[in-house]
């Protein structure tokens, strides 16, 4: 994860929609699998460069809010195997830099933060912050989240130390 050899993004069409890899050093576009149309789903690298990681609707009809990971040699979409409820939305997955786990944001807004083992599992609530969430990322040493958080009006930028639980 040094650096990225290949962009990824989304391309929306009136037949559907693709996630479409692109060398980052330029060239032809590749599809790499399809999506729900009109969903943009939160994606993220798996640390082997071989998976994504999406949240949201994806490939499922009815949508369930779930987190899946794609593989992107064969194009499969696979749910990942943890405990949500029907009404929670996931969104924003991202893995830690040592790829045993997922951080993501719970529902549209009123959101928090959560992570679980990268395998699935039972999630942990990190924050009860109930605000709207824009994007996560780990810091590279994997001890903390910096994401944007609703706040006085506008978008902050915060950090989370995950072993103090103070943001």
């Amino acid at each position: 994860r040094s650096h990225i050899v290949v962009a990824v993004h989304v391309r929306a069409e009136r037949a559907g929609a693709q996630i479409m890899l692109v060398p980052a050093s330029g060239g032809s576009a590749r599809r790499a699998a399809d999506c729900r149309f009109g969903d943009m789903p939160d994606l993220g690298w798996h640390p082997d460069g071989r998976h994504l990681i999406a949240g949201g609707i994806v490939a499922e009809k009815g949508g369930t809010g779930a987190i899946h990971t794609l593989d992107l040699a064969t194009g499969r979409w696979t749910r990942l195997a943890y405990e949500k409820s029907d009404n929670d939305w996931d969104m924003m997955p991202a893995y830690s830099p040592d790829g045993r786990w997922i951080a993501f944001a719970r529902n549209i807004s009123l959101s928090d933060l959560w992570r679980m083992p990268a395998a699935g599992g039972k999630p942990e609530r990190l924050t009860n912050l109930r605000t709207n969430i824009h994007g996560i990322a780990w810091t590279p040493d994997g001890n903390a989240l910096v994401f944007g958080r609703y706040l006085d009006g506008g978008v902050r930028i915060s950090q989370l130390d995950l072993s103090s639980r103070k943001v």
